[in-house]
């Protein structure tokens, strides 16, 4: 949920704020992270035994680098790691 109606309309938003709107955009990346589908895997994983090189290039927030290592998908001996 954005956290913008808990902030004041104008000027500057509190530390209070901005701590509260740090926080929701860290569980937002757990969130979306942790619902990477069992088939997306498997299909890297079949991508992977056909030979396909696989790797990654994004411009993911900080908060999605720092959720990343809890997912399914960091570097693994199952899938051969990904770069990151």
């Amino acid at each position: 949920m954005p956290c913008a109606s808990r902030q004041p309309a104008r000027g500057t938003p509190s530390d209070e704020a901005v701590a509260l709107a740090a926080s929701d955009r860290r569980a937002l990346a757990r969130r979306v992270l942790a619902s990477v589908s069992s088939a997306t895997l498997d299909t890297l994983d079949a991508l992977r035994a056909a030979g396909h090189p696989l790797g990654l290039i994004s411009n993911a927030t900080a908060e999605t680098a720092e959720a990343w290592p809890d997912t399914s998908l960091p570097p693994s001996p199952r899938r051969g790691g990904l770069l990151l």
